[in-house]
């Protein structure tokens, strides 16, 4: 039973608008220890200052350091257990690809109706939700060389299993499905698999979709699952929905070079294979820490080097940094 209530960072640098008066108010209201950054800089040095169980935080910040995205990306590379929830109305649909790639924890979007709601919702599932125990980046997993494959466009099947082939190999054997009943099936069966890639213009929000859709994601990280759609502006609601359910790479089919995104995804997930990714550190923001810690803290960082803490993913025996 959780004794302290739970602490949220609000980041937004409009705190006089009516979505933020609102929900910092209904956040209080649900008894959430609620503190408000106005920009970038106060985000930042509020990570090392103080725990926050999660982050909320907006993508279109007028502020010269950065956006929601970079920050983000700087929080996921600094641990990759916090939980960050983007809290946004102007995200473009490269925002919700970058989102999902930087591991959010979820994405709101402020306009759609019951967002507020929405977010407390996940800020409570953030509470409720034990930090993953995968295997230690220093354990070698045996990734088995099957990967699965959903995909009922036949040409762009048959240019996935190309690019498949050429990154793993013809050894890997593809098993394709046409339905993700079939997918969610095949990985409750006795045949283990390395990776699983599921390619669809859009996937259907409706509820058998979201289900089928959630106990095939629910298998990562052993295997880690791909995911791609096309990055429409018509397909907001079921890009959110998909980059909701934590994919290990989203891929946008719009984009010219989404087959060299495929590959350097199916590279990753079989680094990653069993494991929480570990994302290369942002050495500005380690450098920051000799700043904003206080003093009798810092002796812990007196032989502090950048280089010591860098963790390249071409590496799977490198460490993360943590807080």
């Amino acid at each position: 039973m959780r004794q302290n209530p739970v602490s949220v960072l609000l980041m937004d640098d409009e705190p006089m608008s009516p979505i933020i008066q609102a929900t910092l108010q209904l956040l209080r209201d649900e008894g959430f220890d609620t503190d408000l950054a106005e920009s970038v800089r106060e985000a930042v040095e509020a990570y090392y200052e103080k725990f926050y169980d999660v982050f909320v935080l907006d993508i279109d910040m007028n502020d010269p350091e950065g956006d929601g995205i970079r920050v983000l990306k700087r929080f996921i590379s600094l641990h990759n257990q916090t939980k960050v929830i983007m809290f946004s109305g102007a995200g473009t649909k490269f925002d919700w690809f970058a989102a999902a790639n930087a591991h959010c924890f979820g994405y709101v979007a402020k306009d759609e109706n019951g967002a507020i709601d929405l977010l407390i919702r996940y800020i409570r599932s953030v509470a409720e939700t034990p930090p993953r125990r995968c295997r230690s980046v220093l354990r070698k997993g045996i990734c088995p060389q099957n990967l699965l494959l959903y995909c009922k466009n036949p040409g762009l099947r048959k240019d996935a299993e190309t690019v498949i082939i050429k990154t793993l190999g013809k050894q890997w054997k593809i098993t394709a499905v046409d339905d993700l009943k079939s997918a969610a099936a095949a990985l409750e069966s006795d045949q283990n698999y390395g990776a699983v890639l599921l390619l669809q213009e859009f996937f259907s929000t409706d509820s058998e979709t979201r289900e089928a859709m959630k106990d095939i994601l629910s298998v990562s990280p052993e295997p880690q699952v791909i995911a791609g759609c096309t990055g429409e502006d018509k397909y907001r609601p079921s890009i959110l929905q998909t980059a909701n359910l934590h994919p290990f790479r989203m891929i946008n089919l719009s984009e010219p070079d989404w087959k060299n995104r495929l590959e350097e995804a199916l590279n990753a997930a079989l680094l990653w294979y069993g494991k929480e990714e570990i994302f290369k550190a942002d050495m500005e923001a380690l450098e920051r820490v000799q700043v904003t810690l206080p003093p009798e803290a810092l002796k812990h960082w007196e032989e502090f080097s950048p280089e010591d803490t860098e963790c390249e993913n071409e590496s799977a025996s490198d460490g993360g940094a943590g807080r």
